[in-house]
């Protein structure tokens, strides 16, 4: 095939074959997730505002956070994430939900602009769900953009790696002083004897990850994909490729849609373990690259062998 001939087909596929392709995935993930929220009356949407909210609310006043819910979903996160709404308890519940709202949607702005990422990126599987969820995730996620990331390490372990990953040891440290500090005001002894409680709660509304998380094979395989890409794409890429549960887990690596359509994709197709699945043909995408490069340096040495110093032959006839 003529180079013209690959430039054609590539520009093709740029104008029409990737649209189509990522545009049919967001309108599939997006029935899928707003077939969730928008069920009957619409009482799911900004569902864990309210159940992140509930379970603050029931620590202050002395009860066990993990036996509330809102809807019949449980609350299911760790002892830190109860701190996200201690300041908003005197507000209520309906002002702590639209302050979630609010700081998602000025969140994922932020995110887009300040890491020049495609428009589209709003509509990926990890804002929408995310987004109709007013999960805190999204609001943390632009406060680590923006240089808070060790509170966002405290209420959300997931997004550590990506810390990690930015050489961001400092904000390691204070989350990790943070976290010793509070330990004695967080009811950590309620949340072990709750264990069961959050493990059902995780069973029931979380049972169909999209990491490999669940699928030992799978995660072995995701495992050596991760080293394989080095070890700063490999820790961005360890949330969604091992530990998501959920897709809004995935908003803390929305940098990588950058490196690769492969990765954008597998970030909003609504199937299990779909994250996984496209860190491995990630890998193997990179992998590929490398290889053929490796050839063509190969083939450019033979074809213009190296000459002495004084532009003859290297050995002993060319002396």
């Amino acid at each position: 095939m003529s180079a013209s001939g690959t430039v054609v087909r590539a520009a093709a596929y740029e104008r029409v074959v990737w649209p189509v392709v990522l545009g049919v995935a967001i309108v599939l993930s997006t029935f899928w997730i707003g077939g969730f929220y928008f069920s009957e009356d619409a009482g799911n949407l900004f569902l864990d505002a309210h159940i992140y909210f509930r379970a603050t609310d029931a620590w202050v006043d002395g009860g066990n956070a993990w036996t509330v819910d809102y809807r019949g979903v449980p609350f299911g996160g760790w002892p830190p994430t109860l701190l996200l709404n201690l300041p908003l308890v005197p507000l209520g519940e309906s002002p702590a939900v639209a302050f979630w709202v609010a700081a998602n949607t000025l969140s994922i702005v932020y995110i887009i602009r300040r890491l020049n990422l495609p428009i589209w990126t709003a509509l990926l599987q990890p804002v929408v769900e995310g987004w109709l969820s007013a999960s805190p995730d999204l609001a943390l996620a632009g406060l680590m953009v923006a240089g808070g990331g060790w509170l966002a390490a405290v209420a959300k372990p997931y997004s550590g790696p990506m810390l990690i990953a930015h050489r961001r040891w400092r904000q390691v440290a204070v989350a990790g002083v943070v976290l010793a500090v509070t330990v004695p005001a967080l009811p950590w002894y309620t949340f072990i004897e709750s264990r069961d409680l959050i493990a059902r709660a995780f069973a029931d509304f979380a049972g169909r990850p999209v990491s490999a998380a669940g699928n030992p094979a799978l995660m072995v395989a995701v495992g050596v994909a991760l080293v394989s890409v080095g070890w700063r794409r490999g820790f961005t890429l360890l949330t969604p490729g091992l530990i998501a549960q959920q897709p809004h887990y995935m908003v803390f690596a929305l940098e990588s849609v950058r490196w690769s359509r492969v990765l954008a994709l597998a970030m909003t197709v609504p199937l299990p373990h779909s994250a996984a699945v496209g860190v491995i043909a990630y890998a193997v995408l990179v992998q590929v690259r490398r290889l053929n490069r490796t050839r063509g340096q190969s083939t450019l040495a033979a074809a213009h062998p190296p000459s002495g110093l004084d532009g003859g032959p290297v050995g002993p006839s060319g002396r």
